[in-house]
């Protein structure tokens, strides 16, 4: 996200992904108050994704490239 391109915003973005309301007003709470910062690692195998915020310092996302990968998430089991 380039904030330096005004206005900047995620919104839309996380309405398209049917985010919740509540989450998208803090994620940009968030945002205004902390950037977020990704790390990805790639090699031939798989992908590895640090994500440093305000809320998820090092939550750690990997993946092996050409498997994929579903996360039922509350509320509603919804896929990610």
């Amino acid at each position: 996200l380039d904030k330096t391109c005004e206005p900047w915003s995620m919104n839309e973005y996380l309405r398209t992904l049917n985010v919740d309301p509540l989450a998208i007003q803090a994620h940009e709470k968030g945002e205004k108050e902390q950037d977020t910062f990704h790390t990805i690692e790639l090699d031939r195998h798989k992908v590895k994704i640090i994500k440093r915020s305000r809320v998820n310092n090092d939550l750690v996302v990997e993946l092996v490239l050409g498997q994929e990968k579903v996360e039922l998430l509350p509320p509603g089991e919804r896929p990610k």
